[in-house]
């Protein structure tokens, strides 16, 4: 008579057995399954790759706008998104703009004008048989219905020429402006370095980094230059000067 103990033992590893044998008898159908899987998705991503080809080909005036909106709108999301993270780190800094990057300040005072100015687009494109009519007349004049995202490089150097000569006609009233109150600071330590600034850039020339970098408290909060302190016209007209021409 086989004890109990010895029958459970033969139990468990003929159990154990079948599942290892049922695990090998499956193998070679789950490779299978996935060597067909990766043949349709390779066969799928050739057709799209060879038909986008054809499509160039036939329609190569077509097919640049899709490619130019196309990369467009990734550029867009990208800087949407990290538009939206400059907005909670200044959120987190009690909104003092001083815990800001060059890039992020650029980025946190271009971002709004570019989203109102491609907003209409591509809110009236996505309207039904909308975007056949709003997508060319954006690309007819860009400057006008589209963000800097979706120009292509030789219309960013025209249109980048186009706003320096319109932020030209304000360099000289702002350079006045800092000019007049040249004279309520001479009692302020400062003064030599920015009395030299002043009169170099009013001679052509580049007053040097460290120079400058001595006059930053002059614009601190409840200082001359601050923005609080400056009459309306001078506010505009900086403004203009970072902001591109509409």
């Amino acid at each position: 008579m086989i004890p109990i103990s010895r029958v459970t033992k033969i139990l468990v590893t003929k159990g154990n057995c079948h599942v290892a044998y049922r695990n090998i008898h499956n193998q070679p159908i789950r490779n299978y399954i996935q060597s067909v899987q990766r043949y349709i998705f390779s066969s799928y991503y050739n057709f799209v790759k060879n038909y986008e080809t054809k499509v160039e080909l036939k329609f190569p005036a077509a097919f640049q706008i899709y490619r130019v909106v196309k990369i467009g709108l990734q550029d867009l999301f990208i800087d949407m998104k990290e538009f939206v993270r400059v907005l909670r780190k200044i959120n987190a800094h009690d909104k003092n703009l001083e815990c800001l990057t060059r890039k992020e300040l650029e980025l946190y005072i271009r971002m709004p004008h570019d989203m109102r100015r491609v907003a209409p687009v591509l809110l009236i494109s996505a309207l039904p048989f909308a975007n056949y009519i709003m997508f060319p007349l954006a690309f007819i004049f860009p400057r006008q219905l589209l963000s800097t995202h979706f120009w292509s490089l030789q219309q960013r150097i025209q249109f980048a020429v186009i706003d320096q000569k319109h932020k030209l006609k304000y360099y000289k009233p702002v350079f006045r402006s800092l000019q007049a109150k040249l004279n309520l600071l001479k009692k302020d330590p400062i003064f030599p370095y920015w009395s030299k600034c002043i009169a170099l850039l009013g001679s052509g020339l580049h007053p040097k980094p460290e120079t400058i970098a001595k006059c930053i408290p002059l614009f601190g909060y409840n200082e001359v230059y601050h923005l609080k302190n400056i009459n309306s016209s001078h506010a505009v007209r900086k403004n203009s000067l970072f902001i591109e021409n509409a």
